[in-house]
């Protein structure tokens, strides 16, 4: 089970109308962005998989439905202001996301409720540190005063975003190399003239062997840094009895990687599953060696944590998840 079910209470009628608010400004926001790849990947791939993802951990809980729905909101406007998805500042998509919700809440006469609040409170905060997701809530004095189910669920969003980016990774990883879109003067982390390295840091394949997560920001200084850090995340949630699970199955999932052709279009290069969309970002990135040797640990984590769910069900005398239709 995971270690934080206790979600807040909350009024259903309220969320209902917050959860077609919301749909009708992702409505508007496909037609606008509809010759936007980038933005359709957000706005159709990430989000069905975050939401999918509240639902399967907390199916009693239409809140972290509803918190899953909202909580990337100020995408598109940070696109529009920036033309990416690493907004600073008053352009970081948190803080525009709850002014965009906040306004939504007003014109509909919802501002003020405790409902509104709670999915307010996500938007601005789900995912700023990784170390929130462990409990530690003092690196953010301003939500020292908030219960433990507000908390809860500022927790399970980060959680159930996160795991939705470490198995969607591959469809954005080697089109941001193509893009150079990490380096040091677009606010990244690799040296502008070093788009090409395969080189791997030391730290990266220590910290990977171990499924031990690490600072993308302080540790990463080449690309294959970069894709080892998400696959680094997805080991991480395979490893942990109350993920496992549903990680297993989005990898599983049949994937893609997007891949920039001559004229600059993005194309998507089908994949049997995400865990063979990773093997071929390593292949691209990576020396052979280092490319089939970190794929092969991929797929052995997901073999590990198949056997481990399947003798925990053995143990509890339910039944054994089949896992050969996902195949």
């Amino acid at each position: 089970m995971n270690r934080f079910t206790s979600l807040p209470q909350c009024d259903a009628g309220n969320l209902k109308k917050i959860q077609q608010i919301i749909e009708g400004y992702y409505a508007e926001e496909r037609k606008k962005f509809a010759n936007n790849p980038a933005m359709m990947i957000k706005l159709d791939g990430h989000l069905d998989v975050v939401a999918r993802s509240a639902v399967w951990l907390y199916p009693s809980d239409d809140i972290a439905y509803v918190v899953a729905l909202a909580h990337d909101i100020g995408r598109g406007v940070e696109f529009e202001r920036t033309g990416s998805f690493v907004g600073r500042g008053n352009n970081d998509h948190h803080v525009i996301g709850l002014e965009v919700f906040d306004s939504l809440m007003r014109e509909n006469g919802l501002d003020g409720t405790d409902e509104a609040n709670l999915v307010g409170l996500c938007i601005r905060y789900h995912g700023l540190d990784r170390s929130m997701v462990n409990g530690n809530f003092d690196i953010r004095p301003e939500l020292a005063h908030y219960d433990t189910p507000t908390r809860n669920l500022i927790r399970a969003i980060s959680v159930v975003d996160e795991i939705a980016n470490a198995t969607r990774a591959p469809e954005y990883l080697f089109r941001e190399q193509q893009e150079h879109a990490k380096a040091e003067s677009k606010g990244g982390w690799v040296p502008d003239g070093d788009k090409w390295s395969r080189e791997i840091t030391p730290e990266v394949t220590e910290a990977y062997r171990k499924g031990k997560p690490f600072s993308r920001n302080e540790v990463c200084r080449t690309y294959p840094d970069y894709n080892l850090f998400w696959a680094t995340v997805a080991i991480k949630f395979l490893k942990k009895d109350w993920t496992s699970e549903l990680t297993i199955r989005l990898l599983e999932e049949p994937g893609y990687v997007g891949v920039r052709d001559k004229t600059g279009t993005t194309q998507s290069v089908n994949q049997p599953s995400w865990v063979d969309a990773y093997k071929m970002v390593f292949t691209r990135s990576m020396r052979l060696n280092d490319a089939l040797e970190k794929s092969k640990l991929l797929e052995d984590s997901v073999k590990e944590a198949k056997e481990r769910l399947q003798e925990r069900q053995r143990s509890a005398n339910l039944p054994i998840t089949d896992f050969s239709h996902l195949v």
